[in-house]
């Protein structure tokens, strides 16, 4: 053969690993509007949904973001460009969205539409070129557009910014700034903030180590990020959610460290913070007002999307556990979510068994129902090594095809996974590719030992550090 060819499509059917026809469908975004109305996306099909009802009801496909606008309408991202969607399914088109627009954040006021964006201007480069490093830091253009002003460049800032949040008006803007342009494992950054009363840029933290996410308090007085300020083991160090006054005088710590945030928001009215968390195998969603203290949790339902609040202070999420798919809580009832196939057949089992060193690992074990006694077993080893591994059914459908081929797939939390504490994420720190390795086959001879593996016929594969 003389040509490597690259960007194969395979025909559809044979594509059984990414045929976007049959993955799980799952809330993309969610907001309300009107008293018990809210317009939801799955996988880029937008619904409405009526909580006293709890039927999804599909109103048009290709949309790609939702933000809420007031008690009549939504605003929503569609083929480039941001439309109004009205409770009776009309559309509007507002504004097409700016070529090279890295991120941006959309909000309604009484003045009508306002957006904020980080806009790449420059001329387009081949996705596959050599990137160079070092390389000199070129800039982007943080701008903003009010119905009533049109398009204004605020400020230029380094490339390798993200993460944009506004608050209700758009008059304060938040984004995040990764220490290098070329993404790494550490994800260090800063956060910096652009005021329109000042017209200045300014340095939201110092020292933040690695970071995520952040969400500007609707009235523009705080915002919420996420980051662990830690410099000698940023990877390996859980992140913390952070409370911060706009003005710098105040930061509050609301989580108590070593605990992996899976998601995050503001409550009712930003008086109070929920985190969703990954802790060992399970997700755990709590609320915390805004000095750290609990004040309570959903009961054995747990948030796996962001969180909604209707007016009475009633929670509607995208939830789900190890025994039941995504669905919709409405605060009353689960809405399932429709799915291109039935996925019943699948299940996911929790497992732990002890490494060789003493050390207890956790992992899961898919599998099909029809599946009985000993079978050929697969690997499934996750990247990072610095990640979570979570015990929930969506996961299996990623493997659906060899399930139902009569093989098991077995996914362990080994060493260094997030989600146990910081000290088992640096607990393969000098013996990584040695004791997490260990882990994964003592996991393997626990299920053989099990009856659920066979001995002569496993086989391993993953992605980057698995």
């Amino acid at each position: 053969m003389d040509v490597l060819l690259d960007d194969v499509k395979l025909p559809s059917h044979l594509d059984r690993l990414t045929d976007t026809a049959l993955d799980l469908r799952r809330v993309q975004g969610m907001v309300r509007v009107g008293p018990d109305v809210l317009f939801v996306i799955l996988s880029g099909s937008l619904y409405k949904l009526t909580a006293e009802r709890a039927v999804l009801e599909p109103v048009f496909d290709s949309v790609t973001r939702i933000w809420p606008a007031d008690e009549n309408c939504a605003l929503v991202e569609s083929e480039g460009a941001l439309w109004r969607v009205d409770l009776d399914g009309t559309k509007g088109r507002l504004l097409t969205i700016p070529k090279g627009t890295i991120s941006y954040d959309v909000k309604w006021g009484i003045r009508g539409l306002v957006v904020g964006a980080l806009v790449d201007r420059r001329e387009s480069v081949d996705p596959k070129a050599p990137y160079f490093y070092p390389a000199s830091r070129e800039k982007v253009t943080l701008c903003r557009y009010a119905s009533i002003e049109g398009w204004h460049d605020l400020a230029d800032v380094p490339e390798g910014c993200g993460n944009l949040s506004m608050c209700r008006y758009g008059r304060r803007i938040a984004w995040r700034e990764s220490l290098n342009v070329i993404p790494e494992e550490a994800q260090r950054g800063e956060f910096y903030g652009f005021d329109l009363n000042t017209n200045e840029v300014r340095k939201l933290t110092e020292g933040a180590g690695k970071v995520g996410r952040v969400v500007m308090a609707s009235d523009g007085s705080a915002l919420l990020y996420e980051a662990n300020h830690e410099a000698a083991y940023p990877i390996t160090t859980h992140t913390d959610l952070w409370w911060l006054s706009w003005d710098g005088s105040e930061r509050v710590n609301l989580t108590e460290g070593g605990r992996c945030i899976a998601r995050f928001g503001w409550g009712p009215r930003d008086k109070t913070a929920w985190v969703s968390f990954v802790e060992g195998l399970q997700t755990q969603t709590e609320v915390l007002a805004l000095d750290g203290t609990p004040e309570g949790t959903f009961g054995d339902l747990d948030a796996v999307s962001d969180i909604v609040w209707m007016p009475d202070g009633l929670a509607i999420f995208e939830t789900e556990d190890a025994e039941r798919f995504p669905a919709i809580w409405t605060g009353m009832r689960r809405v399932p979510l429709p799915q291109p196939e039935n996925y019943e057949d699948l299940r996911v089992l929790e497992m732990e068994w002890e490494a060789p060193d003493g050390m207890e690992i956790e992992g899961v074990l898919y599998e099909a129902d029809r599946l009985r006694g000993s079978a050929p077993l697969l690997v499934s080893a996750h990247g990072g090594p610095a990640a979570p591994v979570e015990n929930v059914r969506s996961e299996v459908v990623r493997y659906r095809h060899l399930l139902r081929a009569g093989y098991r797939v077995f996914r362990p939390a080994f060493r260094g996974s997030l989600g146990f504490g910081d000290d088992f994420a640096r607990s393969n720190i000098g013996c990584q590719g040695r004791a997490d390795l260990e882990d994964i086959v003592s996991g393997i001879d626990f299920l053989i030992d099990e009856g659920l593996a066979l001995k002569n016929r496993v086989g391993i594969f993953g992605g980057s550090y698995g």
